[in-house]
């Protein structure tokens, strides 16, 4: 799967660079699916990094205005249903 960044992402100095890879991530599978279903730990393990850290990442992204997110509790834990970009390429 190829990652799309765009430009907006890439240069925006309110986010980490990992921030914008998963961005990549996001779009590409919101771009195939029209949603992004994964949990923080199923990126963390992608990324070799923690799930609080994948949780910074998405923080980060929702606070610049570049994803949209909607959550569900099931078995006591938290999954991420969509995270839809709101930038046109």
């Amino acid at each position: 799967m190829s990652c799309i960044i765009p430009v907006q992402v890439e240069f925006s100095t309110a986010l980490p660079p990992m921030a914008k890879i998963l961005f990549g991530y996001i779009f590409a599978d919101c771009s195939k699916y029209g949603y992004f279903s994964r949990t923080n730990e199923s990126i963390a393990e992608r990324y070799k990094c923690s799930a609080s850290q994948v949780s910074r990442w998405i923080s980060s992204l929702k606070k610049a205005g570049f994803i949209e997110i909607e959550t569900i509790h099931r078995n006591n834990s938290r999954m991420i249903t969509s995270l839809l970009p709101t930038i046109d390429l």
